[in-house]
């Protein structure tokens, strides 16, 4: 896609998403409500570009050929779940008796002896309530009214456990999955070691509400939306041109990831599970967490439609591939016969 092209995308996307200058300040006032301390001035966008970078990418974000691992990846029948999930399963519903215990014995159900229940079927991980929690999309209002749904059903909120609230709800499930804008509430704490949304929000460098992905303070409106995103955009991705693509929407799909990739960062610091140090991570090292390990963490739930020219490149789904350049896809399932037989290839790229 030519500078040209980009620009005209841009300004089609500017016009759509730009408000009214009094919708602005009401929008910037409901964000200040929610964290104050969030807002905080940000350096400016140059510096910003170099420590974002993560050492699980092979080479930056331009294309490079790598070795397939010896295990290939394959897309398996979806219409059941994987041996891995199986094996988990259980290990982490077990972990969620307590939570339930906790929550049920709380809001007291009339006519209903939660505990007579539990002592019924906390011996069989089968027979224990399956629950799953989804995040609708929707942009920015999305991940913020999920994020404010998580904070009241999270032990870990002040509050959440006194009389008539749901804390200990988030801690009794199972699969916890978003949609678009719930992608990113999701993404962001689960990539931050499942951090609390209270502790987001006290934190300057997770949620960076300040640093908008389609404006920077310095430029004028409203050519501040278009020139802001053309510069992150292309900085970040401009070795692609140069390298074969499927078509120019993957160039515009990549731009958006990263541009929002910008709101969910995380720094190196301490672990506030283990106390360990930690480092930057992708959602494909979200196994390795030690909130994951020890089955505190729920299962997360990736999804994306395929690409067309009717796709909607703001609306992408962030699916990460591996340090090893192949994608983590071993475990995933589909309802189309069609994906598992694709041809094997000897080598991949990181697009």
């Amino acid at each position: 896609m030519t500078v040209a092209g980009s620009l005209a995308l841009l300004l089609t996307a500017a016009c759509a998403l730009a408000a009214p200058q009094e919708q602005r300040s009401h929008a910037e006032l409901d964000v200040g409500a929610v964290s104050s301390s969030a807002l905080v001035p940000r350096a400016p966008l140059g510096r910003e570009l170099a420590r974002r970078a993560t050492d699980q990418a092979p080479r930056g974000y331009a294309p490079a050929s790598v070795d397939c691992p010896e295990q290939r990846p394959v897309i398996r029948d979806g219409s059941s779940l994987s041996p891995e999930e199986r094996e988990w399963l259980p290990r982490r519903r077990n972990q969620t008796v307590g939570p339930m215990r906790d929550l049920l014995r709380r809001i007291a159900i009339p006519g209903f002896d939660s505990e007579r229940y539990l002592q019924a079927v906390e011996t069989d991980p089968t027979a224990l309530p399956n629950i799953g929690i989804a995040v609708s999309g929707g942009g920015y209002r999305a991940m913020l009214n999920g994020a404010g749904a998580l904070a009241a059903w999270d032990i870990r909120s002040d509050g959440s456990t006194a009389r008539g609230n749901l804390g200990g709800l988030l801690q009794s499930a199972t699969y916890l999955s978003g949609l678009s804008g719930g992608g990113w509430l999701v993404g962001s704490l689960f990539t931050n070691n499942f951090t609390s949304v209270m502790d987001a929000i006290g934190s300057p460098n997770i949620w960076q509400f300040s640093d908008s992905i389609l404006k920077e303070q310095a430029l004028p409106f409203p050519l501040r939306p278009v020139l802001s995103y053309l510069y992150l955009s292309l900085a970040r991705t401009g070795k692609k041109t140069d390298a074969p693509s499927p078509s120019d929407l993957v160039m515009c799909r990549k731009q958006a990831g990263i541009a929002i990739g910008r709101l969910c960062d995380k720094c190196d610091g301490k672990c506030p599970v283990c106390d360990s140090y930690v480092r930057p991570t992708t959602l494909v090292r979200i196994c390795d967490e030690c909130s994951f390990g020890n089955y505190q963490n729920k299962c997360v739930v990736c999804g994306g439609e395929g690409i067309s020219d009717a796709f909607y490149c703001f609306e992408c789904t962030r699916l990460e591939k591996d340090r090893d350049g192949c994608p983590k896809i071993i475990n995933l399932g589909s309802s189309r016969t069609d994906l598992f037989y694709q041809k094997k290839t000897n080598r991949s790229t990181n697009y």
